[in-house]
């Protein structure tokens, strides 16, 4: 737990570098405020897993959206290592067809909850 923690700090000292607004969600994610940037977030994102990779020779997987719950969805495509954008015009097309399970919060329970509603996307 040591070495994770030491990590962790090294990692959201890189973030902080990008952002002043960042939310702390846990040892290994944080979310980002990057609306005030004259850079694209992409390249902002770039940036970001080339500093981590130096700092502590780990990977990260990047959620780029206007909203933390699709930004949180959007780290978790391509992981171990992946940049994924999510626009408010995808939502439609990648984010309703997503199992229930995929929504954030959406656990054991209360996916098996849904299905008994026969609801089984997010859509």
């Amino acid at each position: 737990m040591d070495e994770y923690s030491r990590l962790s700090e090294i990692f959201k000292n890189v973030l902080r570098q990008f952002s002043t607004v960042m939310e702390d969600v846990g040892i290994d994610e944080a979310f980002l405020d990057l609306s005030d940037s004259e850079r694209s977030s992409e390249d902002i994102a770039g940036d970001i897993k080339d500093w981590i990779l130096k700092a502590t020779g780990l990977t990260c997987s990047i959620g780029i959206a206007s909203n933390k719950l699709l930004a949180k969805m959007a780290s978790e495509m391509q992981k171990p290592a992946g940049v994924t954008v999510i626009t408010d015009k995808d939502i439609k097309s990648r984010i309703w067809p997503l199992p229930v399970r995929k929504l954030w919060g959406v656990g054991p329970k209360t996916e098996a909850h849904l299905k008994e509603l026969s609801i089984h996307t997010i859509g």
